[in-house]
């Protein structure tokens, strides 16, 4: 399958049919015809995506691509090669679940991770972490193959998390492989950044420097995939001086998934068609141009590309799409809030009952003072709510025991402008208090209906 660069297009370019696996010689051949195909149609290929299959590795070897030439020619044209990002990332979360990585600050270790998921779904309460299950933390085969569950784990909360849980003295006993494993995962994570060639840099001039079992390739593909990218874009913009970005969720092999799914979706549910099944039905699918796939419960993220003759055909029209959008500002409701601003707010522990904020764990009173700060800075932006402002902190107190969590999520430094914020500390009682009132209660009468108006 071809796929444009920058513009919403693909084509089903050839396929062929095996009683066994291919070679890595045969794909080879296979990969430099298609390749030639396509210059010939007058298609300008840039890269080749694929997984890490060991014939897949075979041929690229056979190219002569190498972590320092993530490259290979044919016809004089340079193609990069890159492999499947998200195949790569869930490969790592499978090899942690088996070994230990060394990195530069040291090693790390799946059980950190066991322990994090451990210590938050004890928490009565508000957790850390709310989006692990135990399908992230001990996946079966079928689970192993969703996306999200390795990309849920490898992100800067679980990081974050991790270093609260350090600072409340969950980790004593393995303190250094706790951390280490902390910026093992936020260097992993899929992170959106002003900079993203000087991320791309630093994350893989950190998985250099790890050292892995030998029969580990995922950590190797990553590099030489990042590699390619940064070489990529830096070619396609000498070349086009209009163009200065590269959209990196087009260089993976979702649209050719997409397919698969399609095609094993169509009539029935058939994981392995026959030959002439497949013949039949992707020759009915190009014929009526359907090959772009809308499921939002697929393993890969839905496409919006469309056949390249649709594409061909609407650029032969001039169309103009004017979009409109209106923000209606919303007065905000000063209901109870109005009793919390500063004239009132240094009155309101004199007045409540603080018994019941000891029942909340440490980490849940991160999480809960994470979630309050949230609330009021999401209400402040779409209400315009001055209240709503004051109640927020200019900055955050490392020390404080319950903004750890804000601290370690926040990505600048504590001396820049942070987008996260902490709410005042006796907003936060008040919010504490309320929420301890309703969690004692609920626990007390689940079985009770209308338990508000009783």
């Amino acid at each position: 399958m071809v796929r444009g660069l920058y513009v919403s297009w693909k084509y089903v370019l050839s396929y062929f049919a095996t009683s066994t696996g291919l070679t890595s010689l045969k794909l080879k051949e296979k990969i430099e015809k298609n390749i030639k195909a396509a210059h010939e149609l007058g298609l300008n290929i840039r890269a080749i995506v694929c997984d890490q299959g060991s014939n897949n590795r075979g041929a690229f070897k056979k190219f002569g691509v190498s972590l320092e030439n993530p490259y290979f020619k044919v016809d004089g044209h340079k193609i990069f090669a890159i492999y499947d990002v998200p195949h790569i990332i869930k490969s790592l979360r499978n090899i942690l679940m088996k070994n230990c990585i060394e990195t530069p600050d040291g090693p790390v270790s799946w059980k950190v991770v066991e322990k994090l998921f451990e210590i938050d779904t004890n928490n009565s309460s508000t957790r850390l972490c709310p989006k692990l299950t135990s399908k992230h933390i001990y996946p079966n085969s079928f689970e192993k193959m969703k996306m999200k569950y390795a990309t849920q784990v490898f992100s800067h909360t679980v990081s974050s998390a991790i270093k609260t849980l350090i600072e409340s003295g969950n980790f004593d006993n393995c303190r250094d492989v706790a951390y280490s494993t902390a910026i093992f995962f936020e260097r992993s994570a899929l992170q959106k950044n002003n900079n993203v060639e000087k991320y791309i840099m630093e994350m893989k001039e950190y998985f250099e420097k790890c050292r892995y079992p030998s029969n580990v390739y995922c950590i190797d593909g990553l590099i030489l995939s990042m590699n390619s990218i940064l070489l990529l874009a830096h070619e396609v913009w000498n070349e086009n001086t209009d163009v200065y970005f590269l959209i990196l969720s087009r260089l993976n092999q979702d649209a050719l998934e997409n397919l698969f799914y399609l095609i094993r979706s169509r009539g029935v549910t058939n994981n392995n068609p026959m030959l002439f099944e497949f013949n039949a039905i992707i020759s009915k699918m190009l014929s009526m141009k359907i090959i772009t796939s809308k499921s939002t419960s697929g393993n890969c993220e839905p496409d919006d590309d469309n056949m390249l003759i649709n594409v061909i055909d609407e650029a032969k029209r001039e169309i103009q799409v004017e979009i409109s959008e209106t923000k209606e500002q919303l007065p905000c409701q000063e209901v109870a809030l109005e009793k919390c601003n500063n004239e009132h707010s240094p009155h309101i522990t004199e007045t409540m009952d603080l018994s019941f904020t000891n029942i909340i764990s440490k980490s849940s009173e991160n999480a809960l003072r994470y979630f309050t700060g949230f609330v009021l800075y999401k209400s402040q932006q779409k209400f315009n709510c001055d209240t709503c402002g004051e109640l927020l902190k200019d900055n955050i107190v490392h020390c404080e025991n319950s903004e750890q969590f804000l601290f370690n999520k926040n990505f600048k430094s504590i001396n820049n402008n942070l987008k996260l914020k902490a709410p005042q500390d006796d907003f936060f009682n008040l919010i504490k208090l309320l929420y301890n009132i309703f969690h004692d209660i609920f626990t007390k009468k689940p079985h009770m209906r209308n338990i508000v108006l009783s």
